[in-house]
């Protein structure tokens, strides 16, 4: 389960973080000022083009200043809206017949010629201010649009990050900027995702994110289906504004559900400034990202749930096979130690003291035995419970090496072991306990597949800043198809040796190796044998020997 939480914003006081704003792909055009400036700027244009009128000769006036004033209503339809457009056209036309048609400065017409003029100057006025002004709004509405798909596709690209509350903390910078909020937050509340972002100045976000206060919501639009399309909810006023604590203006809040049939996967908040008036467009966006979050959310969720089926696999997996080897592995020790001792017990034979003594061999091989899968279990529980912390310490590895073939005498005492190492060697960082019992394994590993009076040669060398013994065997090799699976637990390669052994020392090995910052691999040798490296960091020793000791 993923358990995150996560604010940022912009620079403050508070558990946020600076947030770089991203600025829209597309500009976006200036607002419309308010509906007195623009009516009033329509008048302006007017007097500018009657001014013009007045410099040109006065047998142009009728015909010339026609076209002025055309010109004059185009440029009023493409600055703003229909409105003041139609205001246009008219006092246009007022002002034509007040100042320049005989009789001035009435508006009376004493000519039918006139009276054909004016009205079908005011009928094209009317007509191309109106055609203008829908050209306008069409621009308007396709920038929007592509502006729209520009931030979808970001979106995309942003939700199929990773980790997934870094991918929501870039959607909510994009919807901030694009949607000119004060504050964007996004809150994922499922069971196996619970996260939040946020984008913008710190009072806004905890207004936008407590929501206690006042909000619009989003209605549930039309569901899109074979037959018809789809559409967007209308936005629902529920309570009035929201000010906040401190010198942050009045907010308008506004909440989208994030819906995946109908269980409601988590909600975007924004803040608005008061003065910003969520539209058709805004709620058309809004419900194509709140769908986009929903499909994300659920990849996320997928995502975590198969982590957590598979973790489950693996575990019953490695219950399976330790159950295994609980039953088989430890039973055979066991049994052959319960047989000795059962028979040193029986008080109606006489055993000589040979057998005696080949009692109690066997009860010592076989209880050393089980000791060690006993201590391979534990410290893989260690490795994969991520505790395995090495005691590490200046110390000479040729020694290490020298001290585990020592004690495997015995177990080597019909084959021919040689080491190839230095005398002394310079110390290194290592734990001497764990690289011993590493040492051991491989040891031990490769008398089992190597045939009496065989060779196992260990080496020993450093060099570039790194430690490398190799073990190598004149045994049968391992197979190609197994080298990717010998330090896996519980794995025995295919051949005559499959069943003996546990199958941990090679993945205990690897375990302490990475440990150390090391690296281990097997590879068949130049012999025909198997042959496994062990690569520790040895980097040059600084300052006097005595230091180190």
């Amino acid at each position: 389960m993923i358990q995150t939480l996560k604010d940022e914003g912009c620079e403050g006081s508070g558990p946020y973080n600076r947030i770089r704003t991203m600025e829209p792909i597309i500009p976006r055009p200036s607002r419309l000022p308010s509906a007195s400036a623009r009516y009033g700027g329509a008048l302006v244009v007017c007097a500018v083009a009657t001014a013009v009128i007045l410099v040109l000769p006065r047998a142009l006036w009728l015909t010339s200043g026609a076209l002025v004033y055309l010109l004059a209503v185009l440029a009023v339809a493409a600055l703003w809206d229909r409105g003041p457009a139609i205001l246009a056209s008219v006092v246009s036309f007022v002002a034509l017949d007040f100042m320049f048609i005989e009789p001035r400065f009435t508006l009376s017409i004493s000519s039918a010629d006139e009276w054909v003029a004016l009205v079908a100057y005011l009928v094209v006025a009317v007509v191309t201010s109106q055609l203008a002004a829908g050209q306008r709004e069409r621009y308007l509405d396709a920038e929007a649009r592509e502006r729209e798909a520009r931030l979808l596709h970001d979106l995309t690209d942003l939700l199929g990050a990773t980790p997934f509350s870094t991918a929501l903390s870039g959607a909510c910078d994009r919807l901030r900027a694009e949607l000119d909020a004060e504050a964007v937050v996004i809150v994922v509340d499922v069971d196996e995702v619970r996260t939040r972002a946020a984008a913008g100045h710190p009072g806004a976000i905890d207004a936008t994110a407590a929501l206690t206060g006042p909000q619009t919501v989003l209605g549930e639009g039309r569901t899109a289906t074979a037959e018809r399309s789809g559409r967007a909810g209308r936005w629902l006023r529920v309570a009035p504004a929201y000010r906040p604590a401190g010198a942050m203006p009045r907010l308008q809040l506004a909440r989208v559900a994030i819906r995946r049939g109908n269980d409601e996967l988590g909600s975007i908040r924004i803040g608005w400034p008061m003065q910003r008036r969520a539209g058709a467009r805004e709620a058309r966006l809004l419900d194509t990202v709140a769908g986009q979050l929903a499909a994300a959310i659920e990849r996320e969720r997928l995502r975590a749930q198969a982590t957590e089926t598979e973790a489950l696999r693996r575990a019953s997996e490695l219950k399976s096979v330790l159950l295994d080897a609980v039953s088989h592995d430890l039973r055979t020790p066991l049994s052959a130690i319960l047989a000795s001792a059962d028979s040193l017990l029986q008080e109606d034979v006489s055993w000589s003291a040979d057998d005696r003594g080949d009692f109690l061999v066997t009860i010592e091989q076989e209880a050393t035995r089980l000791n060690r899968i006993v201590g391979n279990l534990l410290d893989l529980g260690r490795i994969q419970g991520g505790v395995l912390v090495p005691a590490r310490q200046w110390h000479d590895p040729a020694l290490v090496v020298r001290e585990a073939l020592h004690r495997l005498a015995d177990a080597a005492s019909e084959h021919d072991v040689v080491l190839d190492a230095p005398a002394e060697m310079a110390p290194v960082f290592i734990d001497p306990v764990e690289l011993d019992q590493v040492i051991a394994n491989l040891v031990e590993n490769a008398i089992k597949y190597t045939p009496p009076a065989g060779m196992i040669i260990i080496s020993v060398t450093r060099a570039d800043d790194e430690l490398r013994i190799t073990i190598e065997d004149s045994g049968p090799g391992i197979p190609r198809t197994a080298l990717p699976h010998v330090f896996e637990p519980f794995y025995r390669a295919p051949g005559p040796h499959a069943g003996s052994g546990s199958g941990l020392g090679l993945a205990v090995a690897e375990g302490v190796i990475r440990a150390h910052g090391g690296r281990i691999w097997a590879e068949n040798g130049a012999r025909g044998g198997a042959a496994f490296t062990i690569a520790l960091p040895a980097p040059a020793i600084e300052g006097p020997a005595e230091l180190i000791e």
